[in-house]
């Protein structure tokens, strides 16, 4: 292998291990979860950048089906070191871990494995019955309003 070619491979390398890390730090907890009153949708559970947190109620029993690309949109909140996040006192007794296909420590609440969407900010909840997706309100768990079927 050329100089040249060696640089850009080396350049490439370097990039993916960054957004492996990137992606990994944004679906971890990295701190406590808390409220958030959203329109439309009720209290919901946030992680501690303010994205609401969502389940997917066909994961039931720890069974988790949201992998691969359906991980990449909806990044699992994933417990550091194995432990769950600090939260309310209305919310922790609720909150477990499952262990993912890949090893990694899932939070869950009532059961469920949590999940942040990608494709929004702290405060919003657009990713209500996106592929089955609801966000997880403390009245009760899913605010399971329907939506697509699967992912």
């Amino acid at each position: 292998m050329n100089a040249r070619k060696s640089f850009w491979f080396a350049v490439a390398a370097i990039a993916v291990v960054a957004l492996a890390a990137c992606n990994k730090a944004g679906a971890s907890s990295g701190g406590g979860l808390s409220t958030k009153s959203i329109s439309g949708v009720g209290t919901v559970l946030v992680n501690a950048q303010g994205l609401t947190l969502y389940d997917l109620p066909s994961e039931a029993n720890g069974h988790i089906t949201c992998t691969g690309a359906c991980a990449q949109a909806w990044p699992p909140l994933l417990a550091v070191g194995g432990k769950v996040p600090s939260a309310p006192s209305s919310v922790a007794s609720k909150l477990g871990t499952v262990v993912r296909p890949d090893g990694s420590t899932q939070v869950t609440y009532n059961g469920l494995p949590l999940y942040t969407f990608a494709g929004e900010s702290a405060g919003q909840a657009s990713g209500q019955g996106v592929a089955g997706f609801v966000a997880v309100t403390v009245a009760g768990g899913s605010s399971n309003t329907g939506g697509a079927p699967g992912y």
